[in-house]
Parts: structure tokens; sequence; C-alpha cells
């Protein structure tokens, strides 16, 4: 067998047609271009959410009393 690269590369045929290749492109950009708008949606829709919250002034949020019940002896520098 005496051939050469040139050769058996110009044999080669692609295994998917273009047409193929090309409704694959598209359908790709149709589902880049869905999923922007969801998320572009979903941001309004946070951002709505959050300027509303924030419009109703701070909440005021009273904690539960808390009980110490053991206090650490003080460590100093020298000691370490």
């Amino acid at each position: 067998m005496n051939t050469t690269a040139a050769t058996r590369f110009a044999a080669l045929q692609p295994l998917v047609s273009v047409r193929s290749r090309v409704a694959a492109a598209l359908a790709v950009v149709g589902v880049m271009a869905l999923a922007s708008l969801a998320v572009q949606d979903a941001s309004h829709q946070a951002v709505h959410t959050a300027a509303v919250s924030f419009s109703n002034g701070p909440a005021h949020v009273t904690l539960a009393p808390v009980q110490i019940v053991g206090r650490r002896a003080s460590l100093d520098a020298n000691s370490i």
C-alpha cells in the first residue's frame, strides 16, 4: 500500500450532513435564547420581590434571651 496522507484525508467524508449540522446549531441557538429569556424573567421577578420587601421598612426581630452556662478561663499571650 503506497498511499500518502493527502490521498487518505481526501477520501474522508463527513459523518453528518451540512443540513444536519446547521439544524443542530439553530436548535442550540434557540435553546440558549429560551434559557436567556427565562433567566431574564426570573431576574426581574427577584428584583421586584426585593423592592417590595425593602419598601415596607426594616424588619425588627426580637431574639430569645441567651443563657450563659459557663465561661472559659482567660489565656494571656505568655501562657500559650
